[in-house]
C-alpha cells in the first residue's frame, strides 16, 4: 500500500518493476494469506522462544492439554502443602535433577525436620544431599506418571497445531512462490 503512490513514477522509468510491484498484478496480494497467522499465535513469542505457540481460542485440543497439566500441577501444590502441615515446615519443596524428566518433584525435606517429626512411613528415598533427604511417595508416583504422560499429551498437541499451521501456510502455494518470484524481480 505505501509503495502505490510511487509506482506512477516508477511506471515511467522501469516498466517490468512497477508491474511487479503492483498488488494483483505482479505481485501477489498477502493480507488473505497472513490472516490465519496473525491471530493464531504471538510472533515475538515464537521468535523469542523458537516454537509456535497457539493464542488462547485458537487450538482448543492443545487448550485441553495445557489444562490437564495445569489440574497435574495443582495436585502437586496440594500434596506439598499436605506434607509442610503433617510435618510443620513449610521450607520443604520439590527438587528436580538437572536433566532428569523420569524424576521430577522429589519431596526435598531438611534431616532437621526428619529428625525433629520422624520419616514417614510413606516416604521412599530417592536421594540426598548433606542437610536433605529426598523423597517419592506412591501418591507422588502417581502424580508423576501422570504428570509425565499430560506433559507428553501436551506436545503432541503442540506438534499438531504446528502441522495444521504448516497445511495452512502449503495451502497458499501459488500465492507464496508468486510473492517470491515477484520479490526475485526487485
Amino acid at each position: 500500500r505505501r509503495v502505490q503512490p510511487l509506482l506512477c513514477d516508477v511506471r515511467h522509468v522501469a516498466p517490468s518493476l512497477a508491474h511487479s510491484l503492483d498488488v494483483d498484478e505482479g505481485f501477489p496480494p498477502l493480507e488473505q494469506a497472513l490472516e490465519p497467522f496473525k491471530k493464531a499465535f504471538d510472533w515475538a513469542e515464537a521468535k523469542a522462544q523458537g516454537r509456535v505457540l497457539p493464542r488462547e481460542g485458537t487450538d482448543e485440543v492443545y487448550e485441553e492439554a495445557q489444562a490437564a497439566v495445569r489440574r497435574v500441577e495443582s495436585a502437586f501444590d496440594s500434596v506439598l502443602a499436605q506434607w509442610r502441615a503433617h510435618l510443620r515446615d513449610p521450607s520443604i519443596c520439590f527438587w528436580t535433577p538437572a536433566g532428569s524428566t523420569t524424576e521430577p518433584f522429589q519431596l526435598a525435606v531438611s534431616e532437621e525436620t526428619l529428625q525433629r517429626r520422624g520419616t514417614p512411613e510413606e516416604f521412599m528415598q530417592m536421594s540426598s544431599k548433606k542437610g536433605t533427604v529426598r523423597f517419592w511417595t506412591e501418591e507422588l508416583q502417581d502424580l508423576v506418571a501422570s504428570y509425565l504422560a499430560t506433559k507428553a499429551s501436551e506436545e503432541e498437541a503442540l506438534k499438531a497445531s504446528a502441522t495444521r499451521f504448516f497445511r495452512i501456510f502449503s495451502s497458499n502455494f501459488a500465492t507464496w512462490r508468486n510473492a517470491v518470484s515477484a520479490a526475485a524481480e526487485l
